[in-house]
């Protein structure tokens, strides 16, 4: 039989680790916030070590990485007391923090309760972590610090998702508004998958290749329009100039129709057109649901104001021209997707501007 020898878990006092020296311990943690992070879910960088508040002294100031959010960190090497809960919310204020954390190595009760208050009946778009510091050793093994989340913001459930996910905040959030609009224009019979990709906008097959239905955001507006890249940038200009003759025709049919609508506001050549509001994934969550709304009224309408116009200008096109390849009706993306046509210039500076918060 085999004896397996292991060794026993022996908790050790955080504040004698630094001499009792909080200074140092802040300057250890602010070096080591990705432990904390992995605790919160949370992609921390340090912004600075003991900024000025002007009002109470702050022991770490950091931001999430992503989504930029500010976060302020109260750091002690004993148990709770009212001077560092005091700090807080005269930080957060101080820094304009959404994301408040108190680490010490031993919450009282009525501090905890405090913090779960706060959690409760502050904005929703404040978060506030109270976590304990504890270190342990096994034997002679160096001590390690864990540390224990004691408090949690509502929002860590859907952090926790995320990671869970794969995903970053960023393409949680896109995907977290595409998702509904996809499966919901899937029921409409629009389009054959009910999945939203998690990054890039949204596009869909107009049944001819390197043509698509496109809903996405890009540099502070909301776009539906139908992306023309069918091979060669020549041949993507011949279709919009020959639905460029029905102008008149698909304005009757959709009153705010723009043509050029990509080079209207980013200063390239004809490769869109479409409507286009203000918009961005960063809008509050009551404002996303009009602005899902109003991509999914304004993607049937625009391809069913188009889309007869296109076939008429598919069929006239010179046979060379016409020649289609690949499967037209898949509603895989195009390989060419919105903004990122090789042979369009200037077109792929619309990828890298893409908001993707």
């Amino acid at each position: 039989m085999t004896t397996v020898e292991l060794g026993q878990i022996e908790s050790v006092g955080v504040r004698n680790l630094w001499a009792d020296n909080r200074l140092e311990f802040s300057r250890w943690l602010s070096e080591n916030l990705q432990l904390l992070g992995e605790v919160l879910h949370m992609d921390l960088e340090l912004v600075q070590l003991q900024p000025p508040t002007g009002w109470f002294d702050l022991d770490i100031l950091a931001k999430e990485v992503g989504s930029d959010s500010t976060v302020a960190i109260v750091t002690q090497l004993h148990q709770s007391h009212h001077i560092a809960l005091g700090k807080l919310p005269g930080n957060a204020a101080a820094q304009g923090a959404s994301v408040l954390i108190w680490v010490t190595p031993d919450f009282r009760s009525e501090h905890r309760k405090t913090l779960e208050w706060l959690n409760e009946w502050t904005d929703a778009g404040i978060e506030v972590y109270g976590l304990e510091a504890h270190a342990i050793r096994i034997g002679d093994s160096l001590p390690a610090i864990e540390f224990r989340p004691v408090v949690l913001s509502s929002a860590w459930a859907k952090r926790e998702r995320q990671a869970a996910s794969g995903l970053t905040p960023a393409s949680y959030r896109r995907l977290s508004f595409f998702q509904p609009l996809v499966e919901n224009l899937w029921s409409a019979g629009f389009t054959n998958r009910s999945t939203a990709r998690a990054s890039g906008g949204q596009s869909f097959p107009s049944g001819f290749p390197g043509i698509s239905y496109i809903a996405d955001f890009s540099q502070g507006k909301a776009l539906v329009h139908l992306w023309i890249s069918a091979g060669e940038y020549s041949k993507s200009v011949r279709i919009y100039d020959a639905l460029l003759q029905y102008q008149a025709e698909l304005k009757s049919e959709l009153e705010d129709l723009q043509f050029d609508l990509i080079g209207q506001h980013d200063g390239l050549r004809r490769v869109s057109l479409g409507v286009m509001r203000d918009g961005s994934l960063n809008a509050p969550d009551e404002e996303l649901v009009e602005i899902r709304e109003w991509m999914r009224e304004n993607l049937l309408n625009l391809k069913a104001a188009v889309q007869p116009w296109l076939e008429k200008v598919m069929r006239e096109l010179p046979a060379d021209d016409a020649a289609e390849t690949g499967d037209a009706n898949s509603d895989a993306p195009p390989e060419d997707g919105p903004g990122y046509a090789a042979d369009t210039p200037g077109v792929n500076a619309i990828a890298g501007q893409q908001e993707e918060n």
